[in-house]
C-alpha cells in the first residue's frame, strides 16, 4: 500500500508558442468583484514581472484551463506591456450565470464596403483565407480576382456596384465561417440586401455557389442600368407618397419612420 514515486529524467523545457494573431483574448472570472480584481491583479503582476511565458500561452491557459465563474471580464492586449495596463485598470464586470447564449449573426448591404476590408484576417487566420479563396475560384468567370479589388483596389473601385455585391458577400461569408469555426453558431440570422444572400445561404437555402453567381450577375446587372439617386427620408412610407413628384418611387421602407426614395 506505499506509494512509490521515480523521477526517470528532467521535465523538457516548455517551448512559448508562437503568437498566430497581433492581440490576444484574455479572460478571467470569479465569484465576486472583490475576487476578480485580486485575480486581476495577481495576472498583472505576473505579467509585468517579464515572464518567459507567451501572452498566447497565457490567453489559452485562461480560455481552456480554467473554471468559469460568473463574475467576468476580459482585456485585448498585443503584449505584456499593454496587458499589465489594462488588467490594471478600473472595470465593471459583468454577469453570467452559466448556460448557452443565444447568438444572432446581422450581416450588413452594400454601403459598408471599403477598400481593405478584411486584409489583417486574411493574413491571419487560416479559415476566413480559404473561404476568401473559395469564392475568388467562383467569380473566376467574371474575370474578377477577389483578392486584388479587396486588398489593392481603391474606394472608387468598390463603389462599383458589379464589385461592391460580390466582395461584401464573400467578405461576409468569410466572416461568418471564421465565427463558426471557433464554435459560435447562430441561433437566427438577419441580412440587409447583399447581406440576405449570405443569410440564405448559411441557413441552407442555396449553395454558396448558387448565392455567389446570383449576387455577382445581380450586382452586374444593376451596374449596367442607367444612373439614379437615391435619399432617406425620415418620414413613413404613406407620408412620403403623397409627397413624391413623377419619376420619384419608393424604393425600401426600412423601418416605421425611416423610407428610402429613388
Amino acid at each position: 500500500g506505499t506509494n512509490v514515486h521515480a523521477v526517470l529524467e528532467q521535465a523538457p523545457v516548455a517551448v512559448p508558442a508562437i503568437a498566430s494573431r497581433k492581440h490576444q483574448l484574455l479572460v478571467l472570472s470569479a465569484r465576486t468583484k472583490e475576487a476578480l480584481t485580486t485575480v486581476s491583479s495577481r495576472l498583472a503582476d505576473h505579467i509585468g514581472k517579464g515572464t518567459s511565458q507567451s501572452l498566447a500561452d497565457i490567453a489559452w491557459t485562461l480560455q481552456a484551463g480554467r473554471t468559469e465563474f460568473p463574475v467576468r471580464r476580459f482585456v485585448i492586449a498585443g503584449d505584456g506591456e499593454e496587458a499589465t495596463a489594462a488588467l490594471s485598470r478600473s472595470f465593471t464586470p459583468r454577469r453570467h450565470e452559466g448556460g448557452a447564449r443565444q447568438v444572432a449573426f446581422l450581416f450588413s448591404g452594400q454601403g459598408s464596403q471599403y477598400a481593405g476590408m478584411g486584409q489583417d484576417l486574411y493574413a491571419g487566420e487560416p479559415v476566413y483565407r480559404a473561404a476568401i479563396d473559395q469564392c475568388n475560384g467562383i467569380l473566376k468567370y467574371m474575370d474578377l480576382d477577389l483578392c486584388k479589388v479587396l486588398f489593392e483596389g481603391s474606394d472608387e473601385d468598390l463603389a462599383k456596384t458589379s464589385i461592391a455585391q460580390p466582395a461584401l458577400f464573400a467578405t461576409e461569408y468569410a466572416m461568418a465561417k471564421l465565427w463558426q469555426s471557433w464554435g459560435v453558431e447562430p441561433a437566427a440570422m438577419m441580412g440587409h440586401s447583399i447581406g440576405e444572400y449570405v443569410a440564405a445561404h448559411l441557413a441552407g437555402v442555396m449553395t454558396l455557389e448558387e448565392a455567389l453567381l446570383l449576387v455577382a450577375e445581380r450586382g452586374r446587372l444593376m451596374h449596367a442600368m442607367p444612373a439614379g439617386a437615391m435619399a432617406t427620408v425620415q418620414l413613413e412610407g404613406d407620408q412620403v407618397r403623397s409627397r413624391l413628384p413623377d419619376g420619384v418611387e419608393i424604393a425600401a421602407i426600412n423601418a416605421p419612420e425611416l423610407t428610402a426614395i429613388s
